[in-house]
């Protein structure tokens, strides 16, 4: 093998290292998406937090309930969560009352799609939240932790 004597070359790190730097530059999913309506893919690196009987896909949680209407949920929504490390809202559905989020993560600046939806209730609102990995099949629990952090968060308000 050529190169340095005693340093050894694993034929895997450059291609490794060359597709984190691509997938970093990679935007996420944007398209308008009903979260009562979303079919998972099966694969574990999603996470979904839906209020009973809400959704069609089983959800890891139950979504919390606010005694607030879906427009000020959605603004609250926005201001928490805007201000989160390596997060960015990117769009916004009025008429789903639905935001759209990327969060990178913090060494390889990989796109997670994180969706948070008003859908009102009684008298007051549900909280969805649907967060995947846009990239790979594992996530190592990265986006059940976030929803879950996401989550008390706007709780906590």
């Amino acid at each position: 093998m050529l190169g340095r004597p005693g340093v050894t070359r694993r034929p895997g790190t450059l291609a490794a290292l060359l597709s984190a730097v691509v997938l970093a530059g990679c935007r996420a999913d944007t398209v308008p998406l009903d979260l009562r309506t979303i079919a998972r893919s099966g694969k574990p690196n999603d996470a979904l937090a839906c209020p009973p009987g809400l959704c069609r896909a089983a959800a890891d949680r139950d979504g919390p309930f606010f005694e607030l209407p879906v427009d000020q949920l959605s603004a609250r929504v926005a201001a928490i969560l805007s201000g989160r490390p390596r997060t960015e809202l990117v769009a916004e559905d009025r008429d789903l009352h639905q935001l759209v989020f990327v969060q990178r993560s913090a060494v390889f600046g990989f796109p997670d799609t994180v969706r948070v939806q008003a859908v009102a209730s009684g008298s007051g609102s549900a909280l969805i939240v649907y967060s995947r990995s846009n990239y790979g099949h594992w996530d190592f629990g990265v986006n059940r932790a976030r929803v879950e952090r996401w989550l008390r968060m706007l709780v906590a308000g």
